[in-house]
């Protein structure tokens, strides 16, 4: 349980008025992420903005990547959206959490979607992304189609 160590120095560091920065938030949501507790990775990610610290790439990949993790894929890609909205730059990682987070016989084809909008999001589609929709599709028997779109690139 990494996370609530995580928790209580965030918690110390707001106690203290010492200004906190992304990379605290950062660090304590990627902890999150190696316990797979998505919700608390969320309350951290709203947390930073009540504490008027902005949310960056690193803040949203590591909310995105604990979302994967416990499998939350419709968090995770809100979370990719709402980085749109708010001008956070998606890089490789933030597309290949959100794909990830889709690796369930429910959301294969939005595995796929995705993987088809790296190239417009300027970002570089890379084997990872691909593995992850492959991965996404073989339940469902459709890893052809995630095979077929690494071969076609």
């Amino acid at each position: 349980q990494l996370w609530q160590p995580a928790l209580s120095l965030v918690q110390q560091v707001l106690d203290e008025s010492v200004e906190a920065d992304s990379a605290i938030f950062n660090a304590a949501v990627s902890s999150c992420d190696a316990s797979a507790c998505w919700l608390q990775g969320l309350g951290l990610l709203e947390h930073m903005a009540r504490s008027a610290v902005r949310a960056d790439t690193i803040s949203y990949n590591a909310a995105m990547s604990t979302c994967a993790r416990g499998g939350q894929a419709q968090q995770a890609l809100e979370l990719l959206l709402e980085m749109h909205r708010v001008r956070v730059l998606p890089d490789a990682i933030s597309y290949t959490a959100a794909i990830k987070a889709c690796g369930n016989p429910e959301n294969w084809r939005t595995s796929l979607t995705l993987l088809r909008e790296v190239p417009e999001a300027t970002v570089r589609v890379n084997e990872i992304m691909y593995s992850a929709a492959v991965y996404a599709c073989r339940p469902v028997g459709h890893w052809q189609l995630a095979h077929s779109l690494w071969k076609n690139r």
